[in-house]
């Protein structure tokens, strides 16, 4: 057997061992609890497996739970401040808010939508798309959202 021979079945080995290791050993972030000495480098790590359903985590919250409905297990239901107006069903009770914008009219197209009014200054329109100027003051704070 030839030294290229040998080294290629090491290197076939070593992967097929490291495929079958034990499942139990492998790690993900959110497994991990990491109890390392204190700013030591190459400080050894202990895994420690969590006691969490499927071991995913569980956070504290500041949420207000009203009630809880069984859709496919304890679901919680939150408090909350928002305005319903009425309902429709569709693929459930879906609720209608109270809102703020001044709807013109409505067209159907995969259900019904609104055409809000704004005191947008349009100057012209492209392919039925407003223009308008971008010397808006509020331009700087929607800029932010582009990063």
């Amino acid at each position: 057997m030839t030294n290229a021979t040998a080294t290629e079945q090491e290197a076939k080995s070593t992967n097929k061992s490291e495929k079958t290791a034990d499942k139990s050993t492998q790690k993900t972030t959110l497994q991990t609890e990491s109890q390392s000495a204190k700013g030591n480098k190459g400080a050894i790590e202990r895994y420690q497996r969590m006691g969490l359903p499927n071991n995913r985590p569980i956070g504290t919250t500041h949420l207000q739970i009203s009630e809880t409905v069984s859709i496919l297990g304890n679901r919680p239901v939150s408090a909350s401040n928002i305005k319903v107006e009425e309902t429709f069903s569709a693929s459930g009770i879906r609720p209608i808010t109270d809102g703020e914008v001044e709807i013109k009219e409505t067209f159907s197209a995969s259900g019904v939508r609104p055409i809000g009014t704004t005191h947008l200054q349009v100057e012209e329109t492209i392919m039925g798309r407003p223009v308008a100027p971008n010397d808006d003051e509020e331009n700087n704070g929607l800029m932010g959202f582009l990063d």
